[in-house]
């Protein structure tokens, strides 16, 4: 009887080790029903300038902000997210095809890189 609950346990655990190695991480975080709205114009103020402080530490404290340890490239400023935009560095880096591979510490999320990735080809507005 000990002997077949200790199974029963071990099939249990071994089947839960299944599933869990089948899940995204995103999918904890940010389930399937969870929409990514790429719709519409990317406003580089109210969604880009968030996304790159959540992610790249840009704003006044973090990698790439005024003055820190990775200021270069600096993302605080337009003119910093626009170059690295427009030459192709920002979507290799968080792609992890670039010379960097971003950020540091860890990934930036799907949707979060659909967004980038649309606003970048719609010419990387400063709007």
């Amino acid at each position: 009887m000990y002997c077949m609950k200790r199974v029963g346990v071990f099939i249990a655990l071994a089947f839960l080790g299944l599933i869990a190695c089948t899940n995204n991480k995103w999918e904890l975080i940010a389930p399937k029903s969870a929409v990514c709205d790429t719709t519409g114009i990317i406003s580089y103020a109210k969604i880009i300038v968030p996304i790159l402080n959540t992610n790249c530490g840009s704003g006044n404290a973090g990698c790439h902000g005024p003055g820190a340890p990775h200021a270069d490239p600096n993302l605080s400023t337009y003119a910093g997210v626009q170059t690295v935009a427009l030459n192709g560095q920002m979507m290799a880096d968080i792609g992890g095809t670039g010379l960097h591979k971003m950020p540091l510490t860890g990934v930036i999320s799907p949707c979060d890189t659909m967004i980038l990735r649309k606003w970048i080809k719609a010419g990387s507005l400063n709007n």
